[in-house]
């Protein structure tokens, strides 16, 4: 019952996990469609001064009005590009940052179900003693908190089993 309970858990939390990352995600597909609104109007901005310096370069002006003329057309765009392009750049760090915080979260709670190693070394001589003494190889395990795999391992190496 527990088993199903924590499939359950388990379940319901990769769908929380994927119903969030998708929501998530349309919200930065929705920046990510004002930033290329914003390139298109850009796009459509430098086209329009590229024509106009063609014409203005027909008309043989000096280098100093093609500076004037280009500083004062590209100013307040690329102000508007930078500024954006910083938002973005704050927004994805931000989640980035998130985002690890809770991978190592979630590494920090896995690490209790998939312990796989113990922090002491068998004792090899205690289990072949209970071996030995009429104990079975799955109440050494339960007696001395092991895997049923550890202690016939153990026993197999000793030719015991």
């Amino acid at each position: 019952m527990t088993d199903l309970l924590l499939i359950i858990l388990l379940g319901t939390t990769i769908f929380l996990l994927f119903l969030f990352v998708w929501l998530r995600d349309a919200k930065i597909s929705r920046k990510l469609k004002a930033y290329e609104n914003a390139f298109e109007i850009l796009n459509k901005n430098i086209f329009e001064l590229e024509k106009r310096m063609t014409a203005v370069h027909q008309q043989q002006p000096t280098e100093a009005d093609l500076k004037a003329i280009v500083a004062k057309e590209l100013a307040p765009v690329t102000q508007s590009l930078v500024k954006a392009l910083k938002e973005l750049q704050e927004s994805q760090l931000a989640l980035a940052e998130r985002s690890e915080m809770r991978i190592s979260r979630l590494e920090e709670k896995l690490k209790g179900f998939l312990a796989l190693q113990h922090d002491t070394p068998i004792d090899e001589k205690r289990i072949i003693a209970l071996y030995k003494n009429g104990y079975t190889a799955e109440e050494i395990a339960k007696e001395m908190r092991l895997a049923t795999g550890e202690v016939e391992f153990v026993l197999k190496l000793h030719e015991m089993k």
